[in-house]
């Protein structure tokens, strides 16, 4: 029973563009509990909430992960004496 709810609310997140709170964990290699502190403190992506469950929508996940694209520091001129 446990494993076909389960397989029941990814197919309402796939049908909304969402992934899990589970998945989005697993994607960003956080626990649960930072998912928690990010949800209560407004941080992005925020989630959709239906039911008990969080359903982070794809366009917001990508759209924040397009923000911290980090560009590559230029180095340092050598100092030649």
């Amino acid at each position: 029973m446990e494993n076909q709810s389960n397989t029941n609310i990814k197919e309402i997140a796939r049908s909304l563009d969402c992934i899990t709170e589970q998945e989005f964990c697993e994607l960003l290699k956080i626990s649960p509990l930072t998912a928690v502190g990010w949800r209560q403190r407004s941080q992005a992506p925020l989630p959709i909430l239906i039911g008990n469950n969080y359903f982070y929508p794809l366009a917001a996940i990508k759209e924040e992960m397009a923000l911290r694209v980090r560009t590559p520091r230029r180095k340092k001129a050598a100092v030649l004496a």
